[in-house]
């Protein structure tokens, strides 16, 4: 299934300037590279038994399958395209049963269903599991008793097989292992070291203070038509683009320019210290590094912000301030686009 345009999803390329790739399935913003605690605003998905739209003052609800959870009021689900209806396969995130609602809307269920996967508690025989994804909000799902799922590796984006019973609630069925699916911007800095893998041995690569193994046999990815060729030059600042195993390997990558600049929702703000660097998310999943002693001006939670970017000392990015998007064209986000099938 093609990726769809969500209003929620970062990337004000024709605001601030973006760091993605503009060819089909090109990738998105780089998610946080740690485990994420699975804690924050829940993200509920089933079939839709009933929907009451909340008013600006006053409550709604949504009964998905055999649940029912409250819903904010002065959220507007529908406003990302998909209008939560009665009969359908949806989720639903922000603004539930008292969540936080800054980021919030609905879509329909995904096939596959991807994120980064937060939590993972594997089932027994007779015993169910469940595993936490880092989707448009936190998406918790329960595993049937016996179903194999491996040992899928926590804080890296992964892809499952979600089914819906009779009575409309998800549950998880099977594991979906394919690096088209499981593309995430791992990264962006200075390429202090690359060596490509050869048909039998690993290859390696380092950028700023990260570094990942190449598996043997994975060469630079040549899908992507505006991109192809390894960009991967030392000295470079660089994003990377990749799938990696459950051992951590990169099963398939790219390498692309790191912008100077780039926008989004605000989600989560901590500011830097003179001595300390701070965070900063956008949409929940998305990630970055405030510089130390960097003031950055007009920081509100829900609304778009626009940075600007470097490196620091130790080659990584850091947003180091801030500026005015350009007011006609900040509400015409361009939606990340990534990998097909992704969510």
């Amino acid at each position: 299934m093609p990726y769809r345009a969500v209003l929620l999803l970062i990337a004000l390329a024709a605001a601030c300037g973006s760091p993605l790739p503009s060819g089909a399935g090109a990738p998105g913003p780089s998610p946080s590279s740690t485990p994420a605690a699975a804690t924050g605003p829940i993200e509920a998905c089933g079939t839709v038994r009933a929907w009451a739209p909340p008013s600006e003052t006053a409550a709604g609800s949504v009964t998905l399958g055999t649940r029912t959870y409250t819903v904010g009021a002065g959220t507007r689900h529908g406003a990302t395209g998909f209008v939560p209806t009665v009969g359908q396969d949806m989720c639903l995130f922000g603004g539930l049963d008292g969540d936080s609602a800054v980021s919030h809307g609905a879509t329909a269920l995904d096939r596959p269903f991807c994120g980064k996967l937060v939590a993972f508690t594997g089932p027994a025989a007779q015993q169910p599991g469940s595993l936490t994804l880092l989707h448009f909000a936190f998406a918790t799902l329960p595993i049937p008793p016996g179903t194999d799922l491996g040992t899928p590796l926590v804080g890296a984006r992964r892809c499952f097989d979600v089914a819906v019973d009779a009575a409309g609630d998800p549950s998880v069925m099977a594991r979906r292992s394919d690096p088209r699916f499981e593309l995430e911007t791992l990264w962006c800095g200075r390429v202090t070291a690359y060596g490509p893998a050869t048909a039998t041995e690993p290859g390696r690569l380092t950028i700023g203070t990260r570094s990942w193994s190449i598996a043997p046999g994975i060469a630079h990815d040549t899908e992507y038509p505006k991109y192809r060729g390894d960009q991967t030059e030392l000295g470079q600042a660089r994003c990377l683009t990749g799938a990696v195993d459950d051992a951590g390997r990169l099963v398939r990558y790219l390498t692309s320019e790191m912008p100077s600049r780039e926008g989004g929702l605000v989600t989560a703000y901590t500011p830097a210290t003179a001595d300390r660097p701070g965070a900063l998310t956008f949409s929940l999943r998305y990630e970055r590094i405030v510089a130390a002693g960097a003031a950055l001006e007009g920081v509100k939670l829900g609304a778009q912000l626009c940075v600007a970017e470097d490196l620091d000392a130790g080659g990584d990015r850091v947003v180091t301030g801030t500026f005015v998007c350009e007011p006609a064209r900040v509400g015409r986000a361009t939606p990340a686009l990534e990998a097909t099938g992704r969510s």
